[in-house]
């Protein structure tokens, strides 16, 4: 297993299989954090055997961004956000013998700054952590 390099988010650790993206979308359960809206899904192990133990798809809605610059600006900042945060998440993880797949999306109508969107990612890291640490049945 590939351990976490420092600061980093490679491209392993994004969803790219169409099972595991509908089981989240079906099965998954909702936290929220302004301007971010988490779906998260605690596995015994992901279905097909991957390195990594955290999956992540960021989603920035057409619907409320029309141009594709502001969505990916958007990602771009939940990203970032993410990268920083996301080796807690990781270790917790890891002693427990468990893998999450989460998926961030972005639902303010307006333009956030990154402080405001890495406070919230750094309030939804903490508590899945604390998911994942209490069998995710809280």
């Amino acid at each position: 297993m590939p351990e976490a390099r420092y600061n980093t988010l490679p491209r392993d650790f994004s969803i790219k299989s169409q099972k595991l993206l509908t089981t989240l979308m079906a099965d998954g359960k909702w936290l929220k954090s302004y301007p971010l809206s988490c779906k998260y899904l605690i596995l015994p192990e992901l279905p097909e055997q991957n390195d990594t133990d955290v999956k992540y798809l960021f989603v920035a809605r057409k619907k409320l961004f029309r141009h594709a610059v502001e969505r990916n600006r958007r990602k771009r900042l939940m990203r970032e956000a993410v990268r920083t945060r996301h080796h807690d998440l990781i270790n917790a993880c890891r002693e427990q013998g468990k893998k999450i797949c989460i998926a961030l999306f972005f639902i303010a109508k307006q333009e956030e700054t990154f402080d405001t969107v890495d406070n919230a990612v750094r309030e939804l890291m903490k508590t899945l952590r604390r998911k994942v640490s209490d069998n995710g049945d809280k």
